[in-house]
């Protein structure tokens, strides 16, 4: 009962919150030397669904451990599907950004969605939402870029998402 309002008290708070989007993405860039792959979560204002959408921003690298000063996302389980999903189901979702907003938290599906920070507070709630799929071409430092994902959060809370600079 003391998780439920609090939740409500986040949620219903005016002017504190922010929208953003949680979403998977793998971008496969043709490069001189070859492909390289990018893949991760990538943290939007919007869902991504333009080329500037979908290179604006930083994409936080699969990882097993993103402890401390070690960036990127984990997932639980490690579960990769087809694209666009990527992965399925989304249990666990913890993304450290370090310096970088947001920030470091998770989200837990066992707990209705709850983002939390390291100590156990709660940030917000993100809503799973794997609406939005992309599936494109767009150019990475001039050169060419498959990029394929989805969305898998919605969230609202009073972090905000950090751009690629």
């Amino acid at each position: 009962m003391k998780f439920a309002a609090l939740l409500i008290a986040a949620v219903a708070t005016p002017g504190a919150l922010a929208d953003f989007w949680i979403s998977y993405v793998n971008q496969e860039i043709e490069r001189n030397q070859g492909k390289r792959i990018v893949e991760g979560g990538y943290i939007t204002n919007g869902p991504p669904s333009t080329c500037d959408d979908l290179t604006s921003y930083h994409v936080w690298p699969n990882s097993g451990d993103v402890s401390a000063d070690k960036t990127g996302m984990r997932t639980v389980p490690v579960n990769p599907v087809d694209p666009p999903l990527y992965r399925d189901p989304l249990d666990i979702t913890e993304i450290n950004t370090g310096d970088a907003g947001p920030g470091h938290f998770t989200v837990y599906k066992d707990r209705g969605g709850a983002m939390v920070d390291l100590n156990g507070k709660l940030l917000g709630t993100c809503g799973e939402d794997r609406s939005k799929t992309f599936d494109t071409t767009c150019d990475i430092d001039r050169y060419p870029a498959r990029i394929q994902g989805s969305s898998m959060y919605f969230c609202t809370t009073g972090l905000q998402a950090g751009s690629k600079d």
